[in-house]
């Protein structure tokens, strides 16, 4: 069944210095109950890969038992698979015709920016990546008044902002311990992944709300097998130059917890391009800074030795929610002297 038929708006987005006008479709709204159940699958989805993904190699004696570029050719495949069933079972027509070339974009993107988060776990916890990331939200909003030119609020730059604070205030003690060097690094690859993925997550939306190309599974499908081959490219360099194994020896504990994290990572991507779709990608943002406050607590109860959990938390959701009230007030303005 294909989607409903889009209204349709024209946007003025500049690409490279070069105004052009695009149509970009109007969707129809979720229900609210779809909303909430979409939102309660990314967020808990994101949850167990993050955990799961530094569980890993944490009780694996800091080691991944599979080369992880190419455990992230396996989740790029796996996601396109997955949309091509759908796409077969629901729509008629090629799943490859007409390709959309520019899928390929983001299709190199994410296939970098999953390698990136893996190796960032190597120096820091979940926790504290998450906080090096935030940089992608007010960056995912001056994109939309560049590309989408929108009107961006007072209230929801400060609401972006407090999104900030708040999981930068539940971090605050380990933060302040010093800047080490794995810290340092994290850092880097956090601000080359907030770079990549906040201009890729744009510019992704924009394709899928599109009229031209309205089928999201084909769309799926095609930016996955994409990132799936351009996945290729590290892991075939990991394998000639440092020789790493691509299975090693480890207990069958460790190995469901690699298929439970495989099975909600695939899960969490699908379920983001939904939402981005029928939404945008801040509303992605305010379903992971919750993901990130309960991903504390997790690795206060799972990682006790690397990570401490401190009254800063409740400050942090405090602050949190108030964020979101605020972005959603989209009339404030700020005062003008």
């Amino acid at each position: 069944m294909d989607d409903a038929e889009p209204l349709v708006v024209e946007s003025k987005i500049s690409i490279f210095g070069a105004p052009s006008t695009l149509n970009v479709a109007r969707q129809q709204p979720l229900s609210s109950r779809t909303s909430v159940k979409l939102c309660f699958l990314i967020g808990s989805s994101e949850l167990v890969k993050v955990v799961g993904s530094y569980g890993i190699r944490y009780y694996n004696g800091d080691t991944f038992p599979m080369d992880q570029t190419f455990f992230v050719v396996l989740l790029e495949l796996s996601k396109a698979l997955v949309c091509f069933f759908v796409h077969t079972l629901t729509h008629e027509g090629s799943a490859w015709s007409p390709f959309n070339w520019r899928l390929l974009l983001p299709s190199v993107v994410y296939a970098m920016t999953n390698n990136i988060f893996l190796l960032s776990l190597a120096y820091v916890t979940p926790a504290v990546w998450m906080v090096l990331v935030q940089a992608r939200i007010p960056l995912t909003l001056f994109l939309y008044k560049v590309l989408f030119r929108r009107i961006i609020s007072g209230s929801q730059w400060i609401g972006a902002s407090l999104m900030c604070i708040a999981i930068g205030v539940c971090q605050l003690p380990e933060l302040s311990a010093g800047v080490t060097r794995n810290l340092a690094v994290a850092f880097v690859l956090a601000l080359l992944n907030s770079v990549l993925s906040a201009s890729a997550a744009v510019y992704t939306e924009l394709l899928f709300k599109n009229p031209q190309h309205s089928n999201i599974w084909k769309q799926q499908f095609q930016m996955y097998t994409g990132g799936a081959v351009f996945a290729l490219v590290p892991f075939i360099y990991s394998s000639l130059v440092f020789q790493k194994e691509l299975i090693s020896e480890a207990p069958a504990s460790i190995w469901c917890l690699v298929l439970l994290t495989w099975f909600t990572a695939a899960m969490h991507g699908i379920c983001v391009a939904l939402l981005v779709k029928k939404l945008d990608n801040v509303v992605k943002y305010q379903v992971a800074c919750v993901v990130h406050l309960l991903n504390s607590g997790l690795n206060q109860l799972l990682f006790p030795d690397r990570f401490t959990l401190t009254p800063h938390f409740a400050i942090s959701l405090i602050i949190l929610f108030y964020a979101v009230h605020v972005y959603e007030n989209r009339t404030f303005a700020l005062t003008k002297r």
